[in-house]
């Protein structure tokens, strides 16, 4: 038989050499026996397996061509009813076909807007449906002039348009919204025609075209942190008085520990009584008197969430220079708080405790010169806070208190890094003094039946394990057991801190949620009319949430972003490492200086013992791509 026919595979039809009834040779060169003869090609020759491929090609090449002369738009205005390809070929062509003619029309219309396929015949579309479709084909082919017209100017060169300054646009907001755009589908073809693969590897085009500022996080963007406040708004607030009910000015001064540079200062304690009578003042500014409930400065804080703290610089929630002529607990003014006063037995312990608004005079000195005074002046709050903390630790409560890595960034560009100690008597004094007031807060909220937002952590003790301090992998090893707390509406106990309840109120000036529990405690107190219903606080609440994971994976990324700047500036220099898992064919070891566990080159391919000390050698870091090559030193 020999000869070239088209042959329904599967739902494509596809040219084959029929060596025989029932024998036919594919494209791919399989012999495949059990297909139906469509029709027959207008293309001759005999099968020889040196020239077979080209001939079905030549095959193949006739019906595409054939198949441009087709119009489709004409038969289906002819057509009012299914009918199949063979009939349809009759009419089209006024006369029954057997050749390659079927084959053409069997192709066009397969794809056709004008019609659909069910089984063997095909349907004529609806014209609303057609005209739908013309308008998704024409947008089709504007998106691919499009991407062509793009990439041909990425290619060329020259001064960008208007049209190639949206694609930059597109592209960058791609990357910010993590795909959820708009024109997501055209994004993604400029991105693979691109050959781009991951958002590293957009953002490293468009610092490329001069389209990104190299180091700027997407988050950035997302976040909208570059957004300032209002002088209107700023006139407006410096101007407005805070609530003053049930005032009650404390001439005991209160002493404020924080680091030096620090603008946002929220709490001070204080200590008043002799022999065997003390009252413990814990107070935290009382920012809930001055910003009402819903005004702009109050919607806008929310929308911020909270301060955040980056290397280079720091995004206030509150405008700066009212947080430092108003708000902040200062040495410089009377200070307005809302505090919590806890009576004290001879036997340091709590007889009785109460929240008053108060106006204070601030003493303020740093964590540094803190302990001496401390130590000194009020010796009784020294042991008062450690018997607060041993009694947690009898609860179940983790105490571990680890490093915290600083990163100073001089000049926008220079990077000095080293490690701050938590675990000094002031820093773990200050700590029980937050944690006993917000304790007491949730107690309070939860006794007057106040809506609340409390934070639980139920975890089993046993789960933690036991880690010596002196373990090189101390800190890679009790991280994970320092899970993030839960959110409820009803009171329950945080297990990790040891205590049977517990909110958040110590931070307002950075913290927005902690400002909106402010308002519920003086609400409580009868000192304010603002009281939110428990579904308001939720909705509230795990916005902020929202919000604060995003800030958080954003510091984050600073973070190593100027950890890798730092080691791009000590390339060469030595680095100690201990060795902490082999993981996806990866050695990884922790950095104690860096606080940061990081892969490395070692030249075995087999994990090593846990714990074991190398010196590597920074060979080069990428900041932009967040990456490190670390060798072993020799």
């Amino acid at each position: 038989m020999n000869r070239i026919v088209f042959v329904l595979h599967g739902r494509d039809l596809i040219p084959a050499f029929e060596l025989e009834e029932g024998v036919f040779v594919l494209p791919s060169g399989k012999r495949k026996r059990g297909l139906s003869v469509f029709a027959l090609s207008s293309v001759k020759g005999k099968f020889e397996p040196s020239n077979f491929k080209n001939l079905l090609k030549e095959a193949e090449k006739r019906v595409e061509d054939l198949a441009k002369e087709v119009d489709e738009e004409l038969l289906w205005e002819s057509i009012a009813r299914p009918l199949t390809i063979e009939e349809l070929a009759q009419i089209y062509f006024g006369e029954s076909v057997k050749d390659e003619r079927l084959a053409v029309l069997y192709r066009v219309l397969s794809s056709s807007i004008y019609f659909k396929r069910k089984g063997n015949v095909f349907v004529p579309r609806p014209q609303e449906e057609v005209q739908k479709l013309k308008e998704m084909e024409r947008a089709e082919r504007t998106k691919k002039e499009r991407v062509e017209k793009f990439l041909k100017f990425v290619k060329e060169g020259g001064e960008a348009g208007e049209e190639e300054e949206e694609m930059f646009s597109l592209l960058r907001d791609y990357v910010i919204y993590e795909g959820q755009i708009p024109e997501r589908a055209l994004a993604e073809e400029v991105i693979k025609a691109l050959g781009l693969r991951s958002p590293k590897g957009i953002l490293s085009f468009l610092v490329r075209m001069g389209k990104w500022e190299e180091g700027r996080e997407p988050l950035f963007e997302k976040l909208n942190l570059d957004r300032p406040f209002s002088r209107e708004l700023i006139l407006l607030e410096r101007e407005r008085r805070p609530e003053e009910l049930g005032r009650i000015e404390d001439p005991i001064p209160a002493l404020a520990i924080d680091e030096e540079e620090t603008k946002e200062v929220d709490d001070a304690i204080s200590l008043k009584g002799e022999g065997e009578s003390f009252v413990v003042g814990i107070h935290v500014c009382d920012l809930a008197s001055f910003i009402p409930a819903d005004s702009e400065l109050d919607r806008e804080a929310q929308r911020r969430a909270q301060t955040i703290y980056l290397p280079e610089r720091r995004y206030f929630m509150l405008p700066e220079e009212l947080v430092e002529e108003k708000y902040t607990l200062s040495p410089q003014r009377p200070s307005r708080a809302l505090s919590l006063y806890l009576k004290l037995t001879s036997e340091l312990k709590i007889e009785k405790w109460w929240f008053s608004r108060t106006l204070l005079r601030i003493r303020r000195t740093s964590y540094q010169e803190a302990e001496e005074i401390l130590l000194r002046d009020f010796p009784v709050l020294v042991e008062f806070f450690k018997k607060r903390q041993e009694a947690r630790r009898r609860r179940g409560a983790i105490l571990v208190n680890l490093p915290e890595l600083e990163i100073k960034v001089m000049d926008g560009e220079r990077v000095e890094i080293y490690k701050k100690d938590t675990g000094d008597l002031s820093h773990s004094l200050v700590q029980e003094a937050m944690i006993l007031y917000n304790e007491k807060a949730a107690e309070f909220l939860a006794k007057t039946h106040t809506p609340a937002v409390y934070r639980t952590q139920p975890f089993d003790p046993g789960e933690v394990p036991q880690v010596e301090p002196s373990d090189p992998l101390y800190f890679l090893k009790i991280i994970p057991y320092l899970k993030a707390s839960q959110l409820t509406t009803h009171p329950q106990p945080h297990l990790s801190l040891g205590v049977n309840y517990y909110t958040q109120a110590t931070s307002p000036l950075r913290r927005y949620g902690d400002l909106v529990i402010q308002r519920q405690i003086t609400h409580a107190l009868g000192l304010s009319r603002v009281k939110y219903s428990p579904g308001e606080l939720m909705a509230t609440f795990e916005a902020l949430e929202e919000k604060s994971h995003q800030i958080k994976e954003l510091v984050r990324q600073r973070r190593l972003y100027w950890i890798m700047k730092y080691l791009s500036q000590r390339r060469g220099k030595l680095l100690l490492g201990y060795y902490s898992r082999f993981v996806g064919g990866r050695h990884m070891a922790f950095f104690p200086d860096l606080l940061l566990e990081l892969p490395v080159s070692l030249p075995w391919n087999r994990p090593q013992r846990p714990g074991r000390e190398f010196v590597f050698r920074v060979e080069k870091a990428d900041p932009v791509r967040k990456t490190a090559l670390l060798v072993l030193a020799t």
